[in-house]
């Protein structure tokens, strides 16, 4: 931190969203014990949404609310009164631009972002909150007839004696076409919300739905981290930690182990027993380590997803 920053970092600060001028000003705020506080009003942050190419006089309305601020990061909130006036055009999109003012900006903790600097980012067309939720149902109706029908086939297959290597494909296509958010494709906002219930399938998420078993295995495996992007959040890899965002996929691998360690005990147990019975005769141990080993074949996409996203943090 610069030298002459320490009394602004030791004095008291308020947070306000305001439409001052770019310069300081001096204002008496009333406080939250009811008193009255004399506070520098000092520009911090400008959020606008520069208008579309193709449609330069349409007014989408922005307003925009701070709903987490951290020494690092922040989440910001945006609400347009018009979310379907954002162009659909990528090579002509709207571009959020957020511009720093003040000069108490840092990056790194040590060099100073410039008075005026601006970032821009092209956003995509939005969808309302009852179109939103109307596709999520949707998608989750496919999701859950892709289920019953994947375990018919497994069923039909295993009676059969078939191969099991086209379901595997047809399982790990299903993969990539539900992860195509994360190489930031130009794709439809509907289609996204879509494909969310997908992404949980080809996760093994089966926690999606209940957030306090949810938040109770998230406190398990790790406490609290960060998120990493919103491109990320979108495809439900909403953490930086590794532990955390295969969470479900651990306890299967924990079940899994725990079967092959009763099996084991199970055979050590029986091995010099003459029986007839025919699950004291089977070893389940290698059946178990099997499936683990296929198990592993289906989440292996997941793993490297993962571990990338927790490396990436590292640097």
């Amino acid at each position: 931190m610069p030298d002459d920053w320490q009394d602004l970092f030791n004095s008291d600060v308020a947070f306000r969203q305001t439409s001052v001028e770019r310069t300081a000003t001096e204002e008496t705020l009333k406080t939250e014990d009811g008193g009255y506080k004399d506070y520098v009003v000092r520009p911090a942050l400008e959020v606008k949404l520069e208008a579309s190419e193709a449609n330069p006089d349409t007014d989408l309305g922005l307003n925009w609310n701070i709903l987490e601020f951290h020494e690092d990061y922040m989440i910001i909130d945006l609400d347009l009164a018009d979310p379907e006036g954002l162009s659909p055009d990528e090579l002509q999109p709207n571009n959020l631009v957020v511009t720093f003012w003040g000069g108490f900006h840092l990056t790194d903790g040590e060099y100073t972002v410039l008075n005026g600097y601006s970032i821009k980012t092209p956003i995509v067309r939005q969808i309302d909150e009852k179109s939103a939720e109307r596709y999520q149902r949707a998608g989750a109706a496919m999701t859950y007839f892709t289920i019953v029908l994947l375990a018919l086939m497994w069923v039909i297959n295993m009676l059969m004696k078939g191969e099991n290597m086209i379901l595997f494909s047809l399982f790990e296509t299903l993969q990539l076409v539900s992860h195509l958010v994360l190489v930031n494709s130009s794709m439809p906002g509907r289609l996204i919300v879509f494909l969310e219930s997908f992404v949980n399938l080809t996760r093994f998420n089966f926690l999606a739905g209940d957030s306090e078993a949810q938040e109770h295995w998230e406190n398990v495996f790790g406490g609290s981290n960060a998120h990493f992007n919103q491109t990320f959040d979108q495809g439900t890899y909403k953490f930086t930690g590794f532990a955390r965002n295969m969470i479900p996929i651990l306890l299967i691998y924990v079940g899994l182990f725990v079967i092959i360690v009763l099996g084991k005990l199970k055979d050590f147990l029986t091995i010099n027993i003459d029986t007839k019975q025919r699950w004291l005769r089977i070893n389940y141990a290698p059946a178990a380590f099997n499936a683990m080993m296929r198990f592993t074949n289906l989440v292996y996409f997941e793993i490297c997803i993962c571990a990338m996203i927790h490396m990436k943090t590292l640097v």
